[in-house]
């Protein structure tokens, strides 16, 4: 079906468990591991609530939609709504009332958390730099009739300006969450949604928000996951660029 490069590491997705080769012979592979569909995904794929909104997988879809409704197909791409971190970044987005009109989704993977956004009338901009997850988002993009609110390219983290944006989403790794950080200013990034990071780093992320002029709001975890959800100065925003 494809390969998907992360790093020093590839992953190759077959559409059928008979086509994995039983012997993997190539030049230079150290190791390799063999997932089923629903390993890889976090787990089978079914209906799940969480707050207000629905993930319906798009086979499951069954037309009218309801309004906090977010019709799903992950493919192989992160971002099914079983992991931890997607969950507690959910819930935020859903029980906490929050003014921002426009948003950056960093790694957005297959759009989940956009797609909310998207439902609440949040103008988002959602970035990956995995042409794979952008295919994949753009597509439940169009599935879910957001594509006034929901633009998807391709896209560094790193590199993204994030002036022109209210809400600051980024569920990544903590080095990445800790250059995006350097990068914020509170006067106009008003809200920030920081999802991805372990027990390890949760007290050094804090410390830098804190650094930066931002006040905690919310911090779930599961005792492994944490996400945090805090908040900037009264703030002045920019108009998107054209």
């Amino acid at each position: 079906m494809g390969i998907w490069k992360e790093g020093e590491y590839s992953f190759v997705f077959f559409g059928r468990e008979d086509q994995v080769p039983l012997n993997i012979k190539l030049t230079g592979i150290r190791s390799y591991h063999i997932f089923r569909y629903e390993e890889w995904i976090g787990g089978s794929l079914n209906q799940l609530k969480i707050g207000k909104f629905l993930i319906t997988p798009v086979w499951q879809a069954k037309p009218p939609y309801g309004p906090y409704e977010l019709i799903l197909d992950p493919n192989v791409v992160f971002g099914s709504g079983q992991h931890p971190t997607t969950i507690q970044c959910l819930t935020i987005i859903s029980d906490y009332k929050f003014t921002a009109k426009t948003a950056i989704d960093l790694g957005t993977g297959t759009g989940i958390l956009a797609l909310a956004l998207g439902k609440l009338g949040v103008k988002v901009n959602a970035i990956d730099n995995n042409p794979l997850c952008v295919e994949v988002a753009k597509k439940n993009v169009t599935i879910n009739g957001l594509m006034d609110l929901v633009r998807v390219e391709l896209g560094d983290a790193r590199k993204e300006s994030l002036s022109f944006y209210d809400f600051i989403l980024a569920n990544l790794g903590p080095d990445l969450i800790f250059e995006i950080i350097e990068k914020l200013n509170p006067k106009w990034n008003k809200f920030l949604l920081l999802s991805g990071i372990t027990r390890s780093f949760v007290g050094g992320i804090l410390n830098a928000v804190k650094t930066k002029g931002y006040s905690l709001i919310i911090h779930l975890d599961d005792g492994t996951w944490h996400t945090l959800f805090v908040k900037g100065e009264a703030h002045v925003r920019k108009n998107l660029p054209s």
